[in-house]
């Protein structure tokens, strides 16, 4: 299971097909990339290449605040698990991205996601671009400061990437 971030955005319904010409815009999906084609080495044609966009279901509580404005693709853990399931097929062969065909935009998917956690009412407030690009900027050199900060602490505290950084605004760009 790799991502659709191996591949890189597509704003056009219905995706990507799965013959795309990989063009990753991340440094997430351009390490995605780099482990299909080490893989693509090792085992040849028997590879079986997943490329899921965001996946979601209970328990998530780290993707409402990502992506706000963006359009997204997006597929329920227990679909992704069919499509795992369906790769095991002896006569599975290739690259497939997954989705269910739609388009959705983050509005939408944050106030499905808000009523799905309590928050019906949960409000969406649209960004332009060059905000979100500052945003990033921010989030992403103050995940660097804290990285830096935290080493000095006494108390270790577990370090992860911010949720929203500059590679996640290249992608939702």
């Amino acid at each position: 299971v790799s991502s659709l971030a191996a591949t890189g955005p597509s704003d056009c319904p219905p995706g990507v097909a799965d013959n795309a010409v990989p063009a990753p815009v991340s440094a997430y999906g351009w390490s995605k990339l780099l482990v299909e084609q080490i893989l693509g080495r090792a085992l040849g044609d028997r590879l079986v290449t997943l490329r899921p966009p965001i996946i979601y279901g209970s328990g998530d509580k780290g993707l409402l605040p990502v992506f706000k404005g963006a359009a997204v693709s997006a597929v329920h853990a227990r679909d992704m698990a069919q499509a795992v399931l369906l790769c095991c097929k002896d006569t599975a062969r290739g690259v497939y991205h997954i989705n269910d065909g739609g388009l959705y935009s983050m509005a939408h998917f944050c106030r499905v996601m808000g009523a799905a956690l309590g928050r019906p009412r949960l409000r969406v407030i649209l960004l332009p671009l060059p905000l979100m690009a500052v945003t990033a900027g921010l989030a992403s050199s103050g995940g660097l400061l804290w990285a830096r900060l935290s080493r000095c602490l006494p108390s270790r505290a577990p370090q992860r990437a911010p949720n929203w950084n500059l590679d996640k605004y290249r992608e939702a760009r």
